[in-house]
């Protein structure tokens, strides 16, 4: 697709470092998944002010391949959406990204689809191959014409993520030192539910002969099963429902 560098646009567009993590990630995901330099697709969204527009957050789209071209899944994008606005209610749906060096004639068409999201969307891409000495993205509007125009850019971000960005930055390990440090973490994890089951069985064993009369209930155990029983949060309860299924919708939302 033909690009036009856009030099006179009146937005302020302003971009924030969890939108380039997030494409990132959702990249590497796809990469790990056994696909070779795949194209990645998703929503952008964020805050419209006058002529000011923040882009600080994105989720994903599914994607199928028809005639050379690609299709954008409308349930996929009803349910990532109803998720996204119970944990962002005040952003509004700005545009798309994908990954890539350059608009390619089939971006025409996506960006026609996304277009029944938003009236006028922008198009990010995050160029994930070449070698840069700034930042590799791209934002783009189309004309009247059908043509990309490419927009000036600035990137910003809050206190927070300017924390989070350097806590990062500084304990991303690559090769076999993060593979060990993985390791390790995991078998921690893997022993604290080794240690939790057997426990539990030993307190199943002993309730189960108790109840068949081959052990002689001890009071002082009873009272700490009792009280152990007691602390764990009812699962029934309309408040915890609620509750879970909150966190969980935030979960997903954050791993796909």
């Amino acid at each position: 697709a033909k690009v036009i560098e856009g030099t006179d646009s009146t937005l302020n567009i302003l971009v924030h470092p969890l939108v380039l993590l997030n494409i990132s990630d959702h990249f590497m995901r796809v990469i790990f998944g056994g696909q070779q330099n795949p194209r990645v697709t998703g929503i952008i969204a964020g805050i419209v002010s006058g002529r000011t527009v923040e882009i600080l957050n994105t989720f994903e789209l599914k994607t199928t391949e028809v005639d050379g071209g690609v299709s954008l899944s409308r349930e996929f994008y009803q349910q990532r959406f109803a998720l996204f606005t119970q944990v962002c209610p005040n952003y509004d749906i700005l545009g798309w990204y994908s990954t890539g060096s350059e608009p390619i004639p089939q971006d025409v068409k996506t960006h026609q689809q996304v277009m029944e999201y938003t009236e006028s969307p922008l198009f990010l891409q995050l160029d994930t191959v070449g070698t840069h000495t700034e930042l590799p993205i791209r934002i783009f509007e189309v004309d009247s014409t059908g043509q990309f125009v490419s927009l000036p850019y600035k990137t910003v971000a809050l206190p927070a993520e300017g924390i989070a960005v350097n806590h990062v930055s500084k304990n991303t390990s690559t090769g076999e030192d993060a593979a060990a440090r993985l390791q390790v973490h995991l078998s921690g994890l893997h022993n604290a539910v080794k240690i939790l089951s057997s426990r539990v069985r030993i307190i199943v064993q002993y309730l189960a002969g108790v109840r068949k009369g081959d052990i002689t209930p001890s009071p002082a155990i009873m009272r700490q099963i009792s009280s152990l029983v007691h602390r764990m949060p009812t699962l029934d309860t309309g408040a915890f429902q609620k509750d879970h299924l909150s966190e969980y919708n935030d979960a997903v939302l954050i791993a796909y």
